[in-house]
């Protein structure tokens, strides 16, 4: 009972710092906790595969995982990268659109998911938050706008500095450490 009160507390600390969650009331975001569910998954578990149809939104709560394409000789271009507090599939399951890309977990931990129907249903109970999530969504489009730009225009050397610091690069008094979990 006591590491299932640890992961609760844990998950409703995490959801409590989901972007298009922080502005809700403490009741909204239980009621969006209890509709889902967290489940511990394994490094390669795949949430989705690119082309199927909406399966929800997964929140990372203590793994983390990547949003990827392959091609047929099994290279991959990772979309993004996604951690704890972050989401993704959120703009699939908004717009009732296919998967673009695969979900896979990248480093193992509890995921937090919630299935498209509980998701229409909790945005119809707090239509506020669903104003949020779909800003939320902007948010993303506008930010893959930027750093398809950055790719056309913007140096290498300039692009990964940014890279690792937006992303990669955790500081403190002891200097800095680059956490990237890229192999390109």
């Amino acid at each position: 009972f006591r590491r299932l009160g640890n992961i609760m507390g844990l998950l409703l600390d995490t959801l409590r710092h989901v972007d298009f969650l922080q502005g809700a009331h403490d009741e909204a975001v239980l009621r969006f906790m209890v509709l889902g569910r967290c489940v511990y998954q394994k490094k390669g578990h795949c949430f989705w595969r690119a082309g199927s149809g909406p399966q929800g939104v997964v929140i990372p709560v203590s793994g983390s995982l990547k949003s990827v394409t392959r091609n047929h000789e099994g290279r991959e271009f990772i979309e993004r990268f996604v951690g704890p507090g972050e989401y993704v599939g959120l703009a699939d399951s908004v717009a009732g659109l296919p998967h673009a890309t695969n979900g896979e977990v990248l480093r193992p931990g509890e995921f937090f998911t919630i299935l498209p129907a509980a998701l229409e249903r909790f945005f119809r109970e707090h239509p506020a938050v669903h104003g949020a999530a779909v800003r939320a969504v902007g948010h993303l489009v506008r930010d893959h706008l930027r750093e398809r730009e950055d790719m056309a225009l913007r140096p290498v050397p300039e692009r990964l500095a940014r890279l690792l610091l937006d992303r990669a690069c955790v500081r403190s008094t002891a200097g800095a450490k680059v956490l990237l979990e890229a192999t390109q």
